[in-house]
């Protein structure tokens, strides 16, 4: 945990988590193991990340795909229904 982190109350933050510094967390959050904490959390709820360890060079091209994994869906989605006209 980096320096001026701020918790709420009723926060449960499990082991190996990594936050970064200036971070903020509202009351009630439960930070699962290995959780990344990279942005501020404002909603409560239950926050999961961590993936197996990689070389850093995939490591990267992974977490690039998964942080634009929801707009690859709906392209998808939409090539799909060009191509086969129904939805799935």
């Amino acid at each position: 945990m980096a320096g001026s982190l701020k918790v709420g109350k009723y926060c449960m933050i499990d082991g190996a988590s990594v936050i970064n510094g200036h971070m903020e967390i509202c009351d009630k959050v439960t930070i699962t193991g290995m959780g990344m904490v990279m942005c501020l959390i404002n909603e409560s709820g239950i926050y999961s990340s961590g993936i197996p360890l990689q070389p850093n060079k995939i490591w990267r091209k992974t977490a690039a795909l998964i942080l634009s994994i929801n707009e690859i869906a709906k392209r998808l989605k939409i090539l799909e229904f060009k191509i086969f006209g129904k939805d799935n």
